[in-house]
């Protein structure tokens, strides 16, 4: 049966790269009615499509005389406005959306990518946070927040995004290429994934540059410290007790020996979290070799470690 919504199938002909058809379409409709907003967006996308920038422009703008409250249009036209190297046009096309939509997600990733090109880098931060927390869980900027975390220092978040986001493409990916994902689409997510764990490698290696010990280590911290500061005097200093034993029996046993409580603790939430804090911290009172290392090499470097840490329960 044909398609009887104009829109629809004008769409459907640009997904299939039909731009010309397309074109077609809307010009029609707007043919019947010049004034047709909806029209103009779509045949604006169109000419968007085949990178006729500035015919994209002016189609938008005539859009937006008519509604100067279409929302999709001005996100579209501040694109074009960037596309053109206009990044302070741009960006108040993209503050207008924001003003007029506050809880448009589409709209603060956009105003975001503006701030990294200007290189205000905590400003791109603080808007795409904006954006993962009104963006559907399938389009949060989860990698471009990772990114600007990492190039505002702040590594412990940018490797722990990048870890979920891995973990959660890997986890769709499999789903799909048990139905109908086509080789070509394969190829294209097996780019993507390959392209974050480098990402995710440069910034394990950064900050061990900084810090000189591996992210995971303080990766154990973080999980553990709050749990450790609640729980009571007595069973803190019984397990800060145990980490000064488990400094003198040496870091293999210690291994052991914690992960057999691990295991015996199952279902036991605080347990198994003070136990993050006890490998955390053997990890760094010893060496690779597994020998003890003096205090004034490892407290310099849990201090190092420390407001990292702190800044992810703020």
């Amino acid at each position: 049966m044909a398609n009887s919504d104009p829109i629809q199938e004008g769409q459907e002909a640009m997904l299939g790269g039909d731009y010309f058809s397309d074109q077609d379409i809307f010009l029609g409709l707007l043919k019947d009615d010049p004034q047709d907003d909806n029209a103009l967006y779509h045949l604006g996308l169109c000419h968007i499509a085949s990178e006729d920038w500035t015919e994209a422009e002016a189609v938008l703008r005539r859009c937006l005389e008519i509604n100067p409250r279409h929302i999709d249009a001005l996100i579209e036209l501040g694109e074009v406005e960037f596309a053109q190297n206009r990044p302070e046009q741009a960006m108040l096309s993209f503050s207008q959306a924001t003003s007029l939509e506050p809880r448009n997600a589409r709209a603060w990733v956009a105003v975001a990518r503006i701030h990294e090109m200007l290189g205000m880098d905590q400003e791109a931060v603080e808007n795409y946070e904006k954006a993962m927390v009104l963006a559907d869980p399938m389009d949060a900027p989860s990698y471009d927040l990772a990114l600007a975390y990492a190039r505002t220092g702040r590594y412990l978040r940018a490797d722990i995004l990048l870890d979920g986001l891995i973990s959660e493409t890997l986890r769709q990916g499999t789903q799909n290429f048990a139905t109908d994902l086509s080789p070509g689409t394969r190829d294209d997510l097996m780019d993507y994934l390959s392209e974050m764990k480098a990402d995710r490698d440069e910034i394990r290696s950064a900050y061990e540059e900084e810090f000189g010990f591996p992210i995971d280590t303080a990766r154990w911290l973080y999980r553990a410290h709050l749990i450790f500061q609640e729980v009571e005097p007595e069973l803190q200093n019984a397990i800060l007790a145990e980490i000064r034993m488990l400094r003198q029996i040496g870091i293999d046993e210690a291994g052991t020996a914690a992960t057999y409580r691990l295991q015996s603790m199952e279902g036991h939430f605080c347990g198994r979290q003070l136990l993050c804090l006890e490998f955390a911290l053997t990890r760094l009172l010893f060496s690779d070799e597994g020998k003890a290392r003096p205090d004034n090499q490892v407290i310099p470097e849990i201090v190092a470690a420390w407001p990292e840490v702190e800044a992810l329960f703020s």
